[in-house]
């Protein structure tokens, strides 16, 4: 043990299982001089090196008493070779990091295994935010780069936002990632493709008006009009409000004559929204007939998505909903 610190976070599987501080330390230290620079950070990263310093430091300011000498120079012959240890540690991982690279670094913080926890910006010293793991911590790298893409000081690299997509999702921040989204400078993303990716985050966020307004703009004719993602997205929403039912099931249409081909659960899922919105119209409907004649459209949906989708209960509850509504 090296002053008692703790082992923080759950260990990568490149850290051999039940190691001390004293034996990561060493494990990190024999990785860095083999070249592996990911194995070496790994193990500094199991060691609380912050906490390990704050109990260095009132053993640093006591001054050895001359009565009981040899006992205070064994504590002081400790002291000292655990501080040695501690500061290779700092050392050896600075260097690492610097070998790695700012976006090398941030890749390897997302994809190391850490426990996923909605980041929070609570956590700030002196008006700063300060990460508390390492997914945070790779957020916030990839956020950074991303700014210098912004401000033209480095090349686009659509790397970053795939990673920056995967990490803010995984914490169901997906609000946020839109907002990175819109600040992408004209040209360097496909605006549509832009488009469709704040729309899926902005539904994801449960906004789902600004997520229509913005797939309206993708299935214009002059842009995407028969994007199949988009018409699913756009059927699905619509589908939970009345008002906006018989726009969903013109989108909702317009997939299903797009999927010729194409695998039996998206057209079941096509299907199924089609039901969904024709049932939303019927409750509204201003004549008995109308309603009567859009309810039988919506089990004959529901009818053929559950042929292509035996196994499917949520379809199977849907159509005793459409039944018990007749």
């Amino acid at each position: 043990m090296v002053m008692g610190y703790m082992v923080t976070g759950s260990p990568t599987p490149i850290n051999p299982p039940n190691m001390d501080e004293e034996e990561l330390i060493v494990h990190g230290r024999s990785n860095y001089e083999k070249g592996n620079v990911e194995g070496a950070l790994s193990a500094f990263d199991g060691i609380d090196l912050h906490a390990a310093i704050q109990e260095l430091q009132p053993l640093a300011e006591k001054q050895p008493s001359k009565k009981g000498r040899p006992s205070n120079e064994f504590v002081h012959s400790s002291s000292q070779e655990a501080a040695s240890l501690v500061l290779e540690a700092l050392y050896l991982k600075a260097k690492s990091l610097q070998k790695l690279g700012r976006k090398g670094f941030a890749i390897f913080l997302l994809y190391s295994g850490v426990e996923v926890g909605p980041p929070s910006l609570a956590v700030q010293i002196d008006g700063s935010y300060v990460p508390r793991n390492n997914l945070e911590e790779a957020i916030l790298l990839l956020m950074i780069l991303m700014r210098k893409f912004y401000l033209g000081k480095t090349k686009w690299d659509p790397l970053v936002i795939e990673h920056l997509t995967f990490a803010l999702s995984l914490c169901s921040q997906t609000s946020v990632l839109a907002k990175q989204l819109e600040e992408i400078m004209p040209g360097v993303f496909n605006r549509v493709n832009r488009w469709k990716a704040m729309a899926l985050c902005y539904s994801g966020a449960g906004q789902n008006k600004v997520s229509l307004n913005l797939l309206r703009k993708s299935l214009h004719k002059h842009e995407k009009p028969d994007d199949l993602t988009s018409l699913l997205l756009a059927t699905k929403i619509c589908s939970e409000d009345a008002l906006l039912a018989a726009e969903g099931v013109g989108y909702a249409q317009r997939a299903i004559l797009h999927m010729q081909g194409l695998n039996e659960h998206l057209k079941g899922v096509g299907l199924c929204t089609l039901a969904l919105c024709l049932g939303k119209l019927a409750k509204v409907s201003s004549s008995d007939h109308k309603r009567s004649r859009l309810q039988t459209d919506a089990l004959k949906s529901l009818d053929k998505a559950i042929v292509l989708e035996r196994n499917n209960f949520d379809l199977i509850f849907e159509l005793g909903v459409q039944y018990a509504e007749r």
